[in-house]
């Protein structure tokens, strides 16, 4: 891999669903007019330095899911890629520890569409949800599974990103209640996903206005309570609908 460091011209590689094994050769931060890095679906272990990327302010997409990373990992470091709106991570193993906290940027300079972080030690041992998302505002996906995350649902993000179209925070910590404002109306969102987690109280009445056009939603794992909701029926494109160990009554 290391021989593709001399193209320097080089806009986008795609080296995905290989059998590259060893680490991530420091020499791509040459590439500085890279757009597109894939190397998703390898056998990459090692480390994912930081600097690997101080270099490369063009990048737009950067997949590096399902390796073998370890270490830490500072998501920082991307802070100043103005251009960034992919970022996937996705992992099947809990060896690579990503830290979104520190150092403390005041907001990063991108505006992402997709963000895939799932099964990682995320923001140990604060496990709090990366505050950048506050400043984001143009999100389509949100994959933060599998991360042990606390605190209060974060409805903000809906608030925040009228153009979601998949959200899931399945297997967290995640406590408080699904807090959606009543006049809100998320035509975009096809799948919501809260499984697994602490959320309590009752679901909102409103609940099947606001998603009009939702596929799947899965809230099971949690411990709602009161009725499930009449204007679920409203939502004539459910295809999949998980309710199970709940706390339901009626």
């Amino acid at each position: 891999m290391e021989g593709l460091c001399k193209l320097i011209n080089l806009e986008e590689l795609d080296l995905s669903r290989n059998g590259f094994k060893g680490s991530l050769p420091a020499c791509l931060n040459n590439l500085t007019s890279l757009r597109l890095l894939d190397l998703s679906k390898n056998d990459l272990h090692g480390a994912i330095p930081s600097s690997i990327f101080s270099n490369l302010k063009s990048l737009e997409y950067i997949s590096l899911s399902y390796n073998h990373f370890e270490g830490s990992f500072y998501f920082g470091s991307l802070f100043n890629h103005s251009r960034l709106v992919v970022f996937d991570l996705s992992s099947n193993n809990k060896y690579l520890k990503v830290e979104t906290e520190n150092p403390t940027w005041s907001f990063p300079l991108f505006q992402l569409k997709l963000l895939l972080l799932s099964n990682y030690t995320l923001n140990w041992p604060s496990r709090v949800i990366p505050s950048f998302l506050f400043r984001q505002y143009d999100l389509r996906v949100v994959d933060l599974r599998y991360n042990d995350l606390t605190r209060d649902v974060p409805t903000w993000l809906l608030d925040n990103n009228t153009k979601l179209e998949y959200m899931s925070f399945e297997s967290n910590s995640l406590t408080g209640v699904l807090d959606f404002r009543s006049n809100s109306k998320h035509f975009h969102m096809f799948l919501l996903d809260f499984s697994s987690n602490c959320i309590h109280r009752e679901l909102p009445p409103f609940i099947g206005s606001i998603f009009p056009r939702l596929e799947v939603l899965n809230l099971s794992g949690n411990a709602l309570q009161g009725n499930i909701p009449s204007s679920m029926g409203g939502i004539k494109r459910l295809k999949s609908l998980y309710l199970s160990n709940n706390n339901f009554l009626g």
